[in-house]
């Protein structure tokens, strides 16, 4: 116990030691006084920036929010569809049986938050694919 005591002892004056610093010239603080943390922000900006975040999602999440909508109602081009985004530009590659499923397939993600554009390289059975732009 009593080396408890006086391991104690030791811990609060090393701590002492180290927490006592000179103010700087013209503080009203007590020396002894605790640093106050700075006022937490507001609630409205948390909102900005989960709006902004958003409409401007980084290209992981913006390829994850896409093939949540699209493959949510459309169970058969899963698997058929290659998607990737790169700064909110969203590319689609595959084989589609129909070309109808393709323009409805690319108006779907034309209307996802934070698709600015989209690269349409889907192609039908026995057509070419289309090349980069």
């Amino acid at each position: 116990m009593r080396k408890l005591a006086f391991l104690g002892a030791i811990a609060a004056g090393i701590w002492y030691a180290l927490n006592k610093r000179p103010q700087p010239a013209g503080s009203s603080l007590p020396e002894d006084s605790w640093p106050q943390s700075a006022p937490a922000q507001p609630a409205e900006d948390a909102e900005q920036l989960k709006a902004e975040t958003k409409l401007n999602p980084d290209d992981q999440t913006l390829v994850d929010r896409v093939e949540s909508e699209i493959f949510r109602d459309r169970k058969e081009v899963k698997g058929k569809v290659n998607i990737n985004a790169e700064e909110g530009v969203v590319v689609l590659r595959g084989e589609l049986e129909s070309q109808d499923l393709i323009e409805d397939l690319v108006n779907a993600v034309r209307e996802v938050d934070g698709v600015h554009n989209v690269e349409n390289l889907l192609h039908t059975p026995g057509a070419e694919a289309p090349a980069k732009s």
